[in-house]
Formats: structure tokens, C-alpha cells, sequence
């Protein structure tokens, strides 16, 4: 592919495939990071899976929902805002970037017959895909769930040095 002008985002996008996906990654894991929450990221078969504790023995998984160039998940989807009037003034339209993503939320407990369950939701931000799920969840199954938060769990930490570690803060 040749380009007579500067190439667009979508058009670099096609050409890298694989740097695109990686700084959409980078993308929301800035988001998470700016939450002061615990979570962790691996990788299965090419795919970034981010597990967040939440309290009362329960993780939420979050993985790319759609598919983009060269078969890569990815979080971002841009959608079209259409042109709005307000008053004289008309805006114009413009791309906005959102996120898809596949929520689970998966019990800790080894006893306990909770059934996963999950949603695909499409949201402006991973803040607002992290309320969303919860607030699925109370709504499906009456449970209250909270992030854990970096704070509590060094706190946690520090009063009984004894206790097994968290780990993976981030990372």
C-alpha cells in the first residue's frame, strides 16, 4: 500500500496489525493503572486477558471483543458521533473511540456453586466497563463486588506480614 498524502489512523492500523494491538493494550492498561486498583495481564494464544480481584472471593476477567487486521483482538472500536444541534450552533460529526469488551465475573471459591457468568459490554472507558459489570452484577445476582484497591491491600499487608501475598500488582 502507497499513500499520496499522510496515511490515516485506520490505514496505519491495517499496515501494523500487531503495534496497533499493542498500544491499544497500552492503552487500557494506562486506564486501569490511573484507577489505583489491583489487577494482573497474561496472555493466552495472543489475547491479553486482565483479571481483576474484587472483594468477597470473586475476580473479573476482561478480554477484546472484536477482531481486527491480521486476526488481532482488540478493545478499541471507534464509532461515529453524528452531527448534534444545540440552539444556532450545529457541531460537526467525528470519530470517537470507545471500548467492547467480554466481562466475566468467576467466583475464587472452591466450594462454592457459583456459576460464571458474563456480559460484552461498550463503553467510553475501562472505568465505566468496570462499573458496568458491577453494577450487571448486582442487578443479576443481588452480589455487592468493589475492586480491590492497591491502598487496602498494602495495608492488608502490613498487618498480618504472615499472610500469603497478593502479587501481581499490574504486572
Amino acid at each position: 500500500m502507497s499513500f499520496e498524502i499522510t496515511p490515516s489512523a485506520g490505514q496505519l492500523r491495517e499496515l501494523l496489525p500487531e503495534v496497533a494491538a499493542r498500544m491499544e493494550e497500552d492503552f487500557v492498561i494506562n486506564q486501569l493503572r490511573a484507577l489505583g486498583i489491583i489487577f494482573t495481564k497474561r496472555r493466552v494464544k495472543h489475547e491479553l486477558v486482565i483479571e481483576i480481584p474484587m472483594t468477597t472471593h470473586y475476580v473479573m476477567r476482561i478480554r477484546a471483543v472484536d477482531v481486527g487486521p491480521g486476526g488481532r483482538k482488540e478493545f478499541v472500536t471507534f464509532v461515529r458521533v453524528q452531527q448534534a444541534r444545540i440552539g444556532n450552533k450545529a457541531t460537526q460529526p467525528t470519530i470517537k473511540e470507545t471500548i467492547r469488551a467480554h466481562v466475566e465475573i468467576v467466583s475464587t471459591k472452591e466450594d462454592d456453586s457459583f456459576t460464571t457468568f458474563s456480559y460484552t459490554l461498550h463503553e467510553s472507558s475501562m472505568e465505566d466497563i468496570i462499573r458496568s459489570a458491577i453494577e450487571g452484577t448486582y442487578q443479576t445476582r443481588n452480589l455487592m463486588l468493589k475492586p480491590v484497591e492497591k491502598k487496602t491491600a498494602r495495608k492488608k499487608a502490613r498487618k498480618h506480614p504472615d499472610q500469603e501475598s497478593l502479587g501481581g500488582i499490574d504486572d
